[in-house]
């Protein structure tokens, strides 16, 4: 969060079991968003409470979080809890 904040970069990916996405970016002024459960891979993250860890986006604005998050989620037959639904049009 701190990253995008600074202008090193557009966006960043982050995971939360706790917060870890959402808290940095209300600190930072930008933009976290810890989708549905299931809706982004968790394949290859170290789980610390798998049924509440989640892959999500971190940008500056809620347009580049939606952008970002549409291109994160999709089913993976790798991750055991990954949704095979349909991705919206977040923004």
């Amino acid at each position: 969060a701190s990253a995008v904040a600074a202008d090193l970069s557009l966006g960043a990916t982050a995971s939360d079991t706790g917060g870890s996405i959402r808290q940095p970016a209300s600190f930072t002024g930008t933009v976290g968003i810890k989708p549905t459960y299931g809706r982004c891979s968790r394949f290859g993250m170290v789980a610390f409470a798998s049924s509440l860890d989640q892959a999500g986006p971190i940008a500056k604005t809620v347009e580049d979080a939606a952008l970002m998050l549409r291109s994160m989620c999709g089913h993976d037959p790798k991750d055991s809890t990954s949704l095979d639904v349909a991705t919206p049009d977040f923004a």
